[in-house]
């Protein structure tokens, strides 16, 4: 017989005298007291918001680990941020990318007096003409 054959069905988390939602409140029998107006849609569940982090953190953060020669160190400074690991192999890596320095810019257009926008006008001249604008 097999895992699925052996199951008990009643036990599948499809509902039940002990079952509760995902979000929101308690039945009213669990609670004691009245049961909300508008019980919460069961297909919604709240999820957290996942982190983010600067390139300035990171580099911070890169900066005192590297800095950190002890045994157990690193692991009090992953303790104390709130970080895995991982993090810090991974911002490694976008380090010596040279992509945390590259998200250190401002993001959005070029100063009016860009010299990447003459650049394009240029490049884009002979094609307007084509096109007869």
């Amino acid at each position: 017989m097999s895992l699925l054959q052996r199951k008990d069905v009643r036990g599948n988390g499809a509902g039940g005298p002990g079952a509760q939602r995902a979000v929101g409140e308690r039945s009213a029998g669990a609670a004691g007291r009245a049961a909300p107006s508008a019980p919460p849609d069961p297909e919604l569940v709240e999820r957290p918001q996942r982190r983010r982090f600067t390139a300035e953190y990171k580099l911070a953060v890169l900066r005192e680990a590297d800095g950190l020669s002890r045994p157990g160190e690193i692991g009090a400074l992953l303790r104390r941020e709130g970080l895995y690991s991982s993090h810090l192999s991974t911002w490694r890596g976008q380090r010596e990318e040279g992509v945390l320095e590259a998200l250190s810019r401002p993001r959005g257009r070029k100063p009016a007096g860009s010299p990447r926008r003459g650049e394009c006008r240029a490049a884009a001249a002979p094609y307007a003409q084509r096109v007869g604008a």
